[in-house]
């Protein structure tokens, strides 16, 4: 039996057997994390890649021995399109346009060695072996410089088109302020201003695709940057926690509020350049053009204060001699907290210190607003002094309970739910309600018994606090249907709409007729929140109850009806969803479009386009345009 010819072709069909599973590697599990970085991947994914992996190994041992055509060639590509693969991820895809032409190279190298051993040189003259090398070296050398060159070539290509792009932008000067200038950006048009400091904004049109065109509702949009064409990277600001997120701009560019106008509708970008404050106004969307206003005038004190410096700005006006800057201090302070600034939130505490002095001043309009920022902040001692023994006045309602209950949520708030935990076995029933309150927006473990005790009070608004304590602990999910179940027959409505508004996650745990009883209510206002919650349920027993409730004499329950049916898909459904089409209220026909844009039939498309050229409602006819162009793409 000769071994070396098992060897060579075990080789060669091991290499040959694994390119098309290489491949698929590449096309299905290369993002821009790496590889295989977004699981769950199903079994048939990891035994592909086990299969290329297996057969790359089992070539690379074997043929460092065989006579196969250029072994230490075939070997040394072997090892590089693994590394490539599964350490380097690909590069992010970026190595597809080196491993791609690797792996040819390599299958074409084993379809030869099935067909013919390569030379034997062990017996040659050293003459031959030297000529060899010489002959490989060479090989390898005129590989390397394609390869560069191709390379070179092609990042130059693409270097060389951004070029020709930027220098074919429209150039426009700003000289006089306040400016603003009407424009109109088509695919592959841009404008760079240059502001009087020398400094430019460009601005362009992009193309939308995916998730990005179905929420703006167009295919296009547009970007902005120093140079046409050229994105902005940002910094990688570290958060409590280990967390990583993005910070400001590496630019001279900083960006500032950004007013989204919705799915649709047109926004507001808000950009800084030293004192200069540049508004990026859009005026409508469609799907050919992009109009679009450019205003430029001189930023305020405050505007002109980095987000890094925002902190210190106002630290620094809290000493202010005038009171009504230092409340606005305050007041910007716990904005910042409140809407999560990366730049002060890890600054919590430091800014409560800053504050703390104000509450002894002797104006008694900034003491009084101290001691109110001191508390929203969650400064224990604040907390502790309105709470403990008792809480007093406005802080004794309902709404003070939630109030102390969500500022509580901070620092130290262990200690501040210790001392409030008695108030659940007070026999003042104010106190009790308080703690009711209180405990239903709070995540804390030992009042789970005194909650399920609560369930089965007589009173509806105790129900309902103890249902919201209960749900916020997250159980497993069979015991949160459980508890949504029993909620279910609650008599209240209070207690029956919060049971409703939770059941949407759990209809799949939950009897079917235990919210399609509901569909029938005596309030629309639950037979809608019915609707809503059979979203996405799969039991088919729910389709007929939806479809009757495409038929109730309320507009807003027929069109969540619609939009359940849907997104549900059953067949069953579709004729009613056309039907629909030409209800008298238009929010209705507007689900009904969109309960059609789920389904995904493509069939519907003529009688959706009768509505997007005729209907009467500007929304409607949105909504059948936008449906279109998803229909379209299936």
């Amino acid at each position: 039996m000769n071994y070396g010819i098992i060897r060579r072709r075990i080789v060669a069909i091991a290499i040959l057997l694994a390119s098309p599973f290489y491949v698929f590697c590449g096309l299905n599990h290369i993002c821009m994390a790496g590889h295989m970085q977004h699981p769950p991947y199903s079994i048939v994914h990891h035994v592909n890649d086990a299969l290329w992996v297996v057969c790359f190994v089992v070539a690379g041992v074997l043929c460092w021995k065989s006579n196969i055509h250029k072994r230490k060639t075939t070997f040394v590509l072997l090892l590089l399109l693994f590394l490539l693969r599964i350490p380097f991820g690909s590069a992010g895809g970026g190595s597809f346009i080196l491993e791609l032409p690797l792996l040819i190279v390599v299958a074409v190298l084993a379809i030869r060695s099935l067909c013919s051993p390569g030379k034997d040189f062990s017996e040659s003259s050293q003459e031959e072996k030297r000529a060899h090398r010489r002959k490989v070296a060479k090989g390898w050398g005129i590989a390397a410089a394609v390869l560069v060159a191709g390379v070179s070539m092609i990042w130059g290509g693409v270097r060389l088109w951004k070029v020709f792009r930027q220098a074919a932008s429209t150039g426009i000067e700003v000289s006089k302020l306040p400016f603003s200038l009407d424009i109109t950006l088509k695919p592959g048009d841009a404008y760079t201003f240059k502001l009087p400091n020398d400094k430019t904004v460009a601005v362009w049109c992009t193309k939308n695709t995916g998730i990005i065109a179905a929420i703006s509702e167009s295919d296009i949009g547009f970007q902005y940057g120093e140079k046409p064409f050229e994105d902005l990277e940002r910094e990688v600001v570290q958060l409590p926690g280990g967390a990583t997120t993005g910070g400001e701009y590496l630019s001279y560019i900083r960006q500032g509020s950004v007013y989204d106008g919705g799915a649709g509708n047109p926004s507001e970008y808000i950009l800084y350049v030293e004192k200069y404050r540049i508004s990026l106004k859009e005026k409508g969307i469609n799907n050919r053009n992009l109009p679009m206003t450019v205003s430029v005038r001189l930023a305020t004190e405050k505007e002109q204060a980095n987000p890094k410096q925002e902190v210190d700005y106002y630290f620094g006006k809290l000493s202010s001699p005038d009171p009504d800057v230092q409340i606005n201090a305050m007041e910007e302070l716990r904005m910042l907290l409140m809407l999560g600034s990366m730049y002060a939130e890890p600054r919590w505490k430091e800014i409560i210190e800053a504050v703390r002095p104000l509450s002894l001043s002797p104006n008694e309009k900034v003491k009084a607003k101290a001691s109110e920022e001191l508390l929203i902040m969650g400064d224990v001692e604040s907390l502790m002094t309105v709470m403990i023994p008792e809480p007093k006045g406005k802080w004794r309602t309902d709404d003070g309970a939630r109030s102390l209950a969500t500022y509580s949520k901070h620092f130290g708030k262990e200690r501040i739910y210790e001392k409030v935990l008695p108030f659940l076995e007070s026999k003042d029933p104010e106190l009790f309600r308080f703690a009711m309150a209180f405990f239903s927006y709070v995540d804390y473990p030992p009042v789970k018994p005194y909650m399920q005790k609560a369930l089965k009070s007589d009173r509806a608004d105790i129900r309902l606090y103890a249902f919201h304590a209960l749900f916020d602990f997250r159980a497993e999910r069979n015991e949160m249907a459980r508890l949504v179940n029993t909620m279910l027959d609650d008599t209240d409505n209070s207690v029956l709409k919060e049971a409703l508004r939770e059941a949407g996650r759990y209809n799949q745990l939950i009897p079917p007729e235990q919210i399609c009883k509901h569909l029938k209510h005596q309030d629309k206002d639950i037979r809608h929140m019915a609707a809503y919650a059979l979203d996405c349920c799969r039991n088919t027993k729910v389709i007929g109850p939806l479809l009757e409730s495409t038929k109730d004499k309320e507009a807003t329950v027929r069109e969540q009806a619609a939009v359940s049916l849907g997104r549900i898909g059953n067949p069953k459904a579709y004729p009613r969803l056309i039907e629909l089409l030409e209800d008298e209220d238009s929010e209705v026909r507007q689900s009904a479009i969109n309960g059609l844009r789920w389904f995904g039939n493509a069939e519907a498309i003529p009688k959706i386009k009768a509505l997007a050229e005729s209907d009467p409602d500007e929304n409607v006819r949105k909504m059948a345009n936008r449906t279109i162009r998803e229909l379209s793409r299936r």
